[in-house]
């Protein structure tokens, strides 16, 4: 059974890292993102360092579930519209999704490498 969404409003925020926002319907959702955010005290100095090729997070393979999982499921729709009168959304970010409407395949994945240099640690380290 075909199903109709039917949305009054919709506000969103902010949109960021891959993230997709799909109004209707859609056959596959394939969203991806490789971030590394670099937080040093006082700035960062050298750039260079901190490449997506430097870290083995970056370079894994995920096993993904077979497309051939078979589910079992009833569902009893006592309306053939979804009715939805506001979505308020403050963000999406690293690659999700907000999905208004049907999708048969989603894919999503994001890689966050989040490294953080502290002036203390940093002397202690040179001291050793």
């Amino acid at each position: 059974m075909l199903r109709e969404t039917n949305v009054g409003f919709v506000r969103v925020n902010s949109v960021a890292d891959g993230s997709i926002i799909e109004i209707g319907d859609a056959k596959k959702l394939d969203s991806r993102v490789n971030i590394i955010a670099v937080q040093e005290e006082g700035g960062t100095q050298n750039h260079e360092s901190y490449s997506i090729t430097n870290y083995p997070l970056f370079r894994l393979n995920f096993p993904s579930l077979p497309s051939s999982m078979v589910f079992k499921k009833k569902t009893i729709h006592h309306n053939n519209n979804i009715n939805v009168r506001t979505i308020d959304v403050t963000g999406v970010s690293a690659a999700a999704t907000i999905q208004l409407g049907s999708v048969k395949s989603i894919r999503a994945e994001a890689r966050i490498k989040h490294i953080r240099i502290l002036r203390n640690e940093q002397m202690n380290e040179t001291n050793i």
